[in-house]
């Protein structure tokens, strides 16, 4: 049996984590993410700083290009909430890929 895909945050305040929550679950192969759960999610955590994660069952670690345009859109409007953007982890299968290591996402 293959695990849903699920997207969710982890938040930190004063460089402290403070929090992780599952923002959505999908199907075998996507999940609806609506900018505006995750923004409110973190601002009810009072977050300053954040990772984002979501895998691909799959199990192909390379991110989609609604991945990519969705780390960005995130990284700006989480910016203008006075909340940072570190990374966006992608976990498939036994790997977990950073964006920013691997340069698809500039913190």
């Amino acid at each position: 049996m293959r695990v849903p895909d699920s997207f969710g945050t982890l938040s930190t305040a004063d460089s402290i984590p403070n929090g992780a929550d599952e923002i959505a679950r999908g199907t075998n192969n996507q999940v609806p993410v609506f900018p505006r759960e995750i923004v409110s999610a973190l601002l009810k955590r009072n977050a300053s700083g954040a990772v984002i994660c979501h895998n691909h069952p799959s199990g192909n670690p390379k991110p989609s290009d609604e991945d990519l345009r969705l780390t960005q859109t995130l990284s700006q409007l989480l910016n203008e909430c006075g909340i940072k953007l570190f990374d966006h982890i992608l976990v498939a299968n036994a790997d977990a890929v950073s964006f920013v290591e691997n340069k698809w996402f500039s913190a």
